[in-house]
């Protein structure tokens, strides 16, 4: 076993319902990033499926049952239980480019000030889309830098940032409890408050617009709504 992790990946998984049609590929998509063999990939799943017997012979990739409830703690045990310094979460549903962690992981090495980098993003209204020649693909996310005036009024940071554990040691972990949907956005404003970041103007990662997922269902707007409102509060944004 290869104890010489150099990177964490975070990977929640929780209503089979939803996510189920997206496992296969998201396993296939980690397998194929340049830094694998280096990554250690920390699995939180609420519910064990015959999927997941298909990749426990990887030396790298370890499951866990989540012990809480939601996506945010899932994220705050498998950063808990994380033995690198550096750490990204990755949706099940969102695919990266071969180089995307590697790129990121470089810049983080090399730039001790940085405390966090994110990229742009294509997007796409298809599940399990080609990365390479993507059939829905609507767009591309251009994210603001993080000198930008109004670099603080929206969440800019992406599904797929990497940053420093050590962050978590003075900005707390995702509070999933004060804001179900917006808990990230939340932790990337008090990195950004204690911590240079670096923006990637490449888009690494395509991410899939799931008319079900946890920010981005009608379901959730109302609730998301008043979370923009409580996060401008707290941070005094204007």
């Amino acid at each position: 076993m290869n104890k010489n992790y150099h990177l964490s990946v975070i990977g929640s998984i929780g209503s089979l319902e939803k996510y189920l049609n997206s496992i296969e590929g998201w396993f296939q998509n980690i397998q194929k990033q340049t830094m694998f063999r280096w990554t250690e990939h920390i699995i939180i799943y609420t519910k064990w499926h015959k999927i997941f017997d298909k990749y426990t012979h990887l030396d790298n990739i370890f499951f866990y049952q989540e012990t809480g409830k939601g996506v945010y703690n899932a994220w705050n045990e498998g950063i808990k239980k994380s033995t690198t310094k550096i750490v990204t979460n990755w949706n099940i549903d969102d695919r990266r480019y071969p180089k995307a962690n590697e790129k990121k992981y470089i810049i983080l090495k090399k730039k001790s000030d940085i405390g966090l980098v994110y990229n742009w993003l294509n997007v796409t209204t298809i599940e399990n889309d080609t990365i390479y020649n993507p059939q829905g693909m609507i767009g591309m996310s251009r994210r603001l830098p993080p000198e930008d005036i109004n670099w603080f009024k929206k969440s800019q940071c992406g599904p797929d940032p990497m940053w420093r554990k050590e962050l978590h040691n003075i900005c707390g972990y995702f509070d999933g409890e004060n804001f179900p949907i917006s808990a990230d956005w939340d932790m990337w404003i008090a990195i950004h408050n204690i911590s240079k970041l670096y923006m990637i103007k490449e888009p690494l990662c395509l991410y899939y617009h799931n008319p079900n997922g946890v920010s981005t269902s009608d379901s959730s707007a109302n609730i998301l709504n008043l979370e923009i409102e409580k996060i401008w509060e707290k941070y005094a944004i204007n």
